[in-house]
């Protein structure tokens, strides 16, 4: 029952680290940091039986409609369109998901914006970048110590056997033992190899694991702030609806179609990113409680 309860406690922060690692990466490489719904009727009969289409827009992707032929044609009937899905750099001139018009050379480019916009857009991306990279660190070094403790777990000490200068040590050990009956008899007991290397440098590895986390879940929290100020707040033509609403004089608004609807915060930035940071957190504060810390003692498991 003893190696049930310590089995549980080694898996309870690996559990939760793959939970991060794996929320972390999928919000990174998901397309939906933001959606816009295309209509096919007019806004008042806008419901989810009549979206024709949907945009989607990441620091990382711009998925929607391409046109086939190079030049618009008047007649709507010529013009081919095809739903792509386009990924990009974190860096790099002309290699991002936002680009001012010295590189798009046209407003309509899907990846055109202000510097504003852009400078928003990278930073979330960064951000990213930089949270997954200390979450997957945190991950390797939880995987390490639960490894290590399973080892101590499940390795009985008989199976070990000592070289024969430790042999000898040890038995030198245990004579000055008998002969100064005195001193405490655990000062003598021998230490499997892998309890001489766990006991002093697990304290440390388990500081840099919550530093990880911890330090993670904040750019994370912070990435997810650029994302709704990228791709809400500052998204075109966001600013147009929030301005005029329903009404009939919105559609005389420069840059406003009544044929989509506002980008709105996707699944990627809303639930996802918030689960990476959560679990995250609550990977650090289990590897606290489990394992030891530098000079702590009194109220860890293991």
């Amino acid at each position: 029952m003893a190696k049930i309860t310590r089995l549980a406690a080694i898996l309870t922060p690996l559990a939760l680290a793959t939970v991060a690692i794996a929320f972390a990466i999928t919000a990174a490489t998901h397309k939906d940091w933001s959606s816009r719904n295309f209509y096919t009727d007019d806004q008042s009969q806008w419901s989810p039986a009549t979206i024709d289409s949907t945009e989607y827009r990441s620091p990382f992707q711009i998925c929607g409609y391409r046109r086939d032929n190079t030049t618009l044609s008047l007649d709507s009937r010529n013009n081919t369109y095809t739903y792509v899905c386009q990924r990009f750099g974190s860096s790099g001139s002309n290699k991002t998901s936002c680009e001012s018009l010295n590189y798009t050379l046209t407003q309509s480019d899907a990846r055109y914006g202000d510097e504003r916009l852009c400078q928003q857009i990278h930073w979330a991306g960064n951000l990213v970048i930089a949270s997954t990279s200390f979450i997957g660190i945190g991950f390797f070094f939880t995987f390490f110590l639960a490894f290590l403790s399973m080892i101590m777990i499940f390795t009985p000490n008989a199976a070990e056997q000592d070289s024969p200068r430790e042999s000898e040590a040890h038995a030198e050990a245990s004579k000055h033992a008998t002969a100064h009956s005195h001193q405490p008899q655990h000062q003598h007991v021998r230490k499997r190899p892998h309890e001489r290397f766990l006991l002093p440098v697990a304290p440390w590895f388990n500081v840099l694991l919550i530093f990880c986390f911890v330090f993670g879940g904040v750019l994370y929290i912070f990435a997810q702030f650029y994302g709704v100020l990228a791709f809400v707040q500052s998204a075109p033509d966001n600013g147009a609806f929030a301005s005029f609403g329903n009404n009939n004089n919105g559609d005389t608004v420069v840059g406003l179609n009544r044929e989509h609807a506002p980008w709105v915060q996707g699944k990627a930035l809303s639930v996802y990113a918030s689960a990476a940071w959560l679990s995250a957190g609550l990977a650090a504060m289990a590897a606290g409680f489990v394992w030891r810390l530098p000079r702590i003692s009194g109220r860890n498991i293991l």
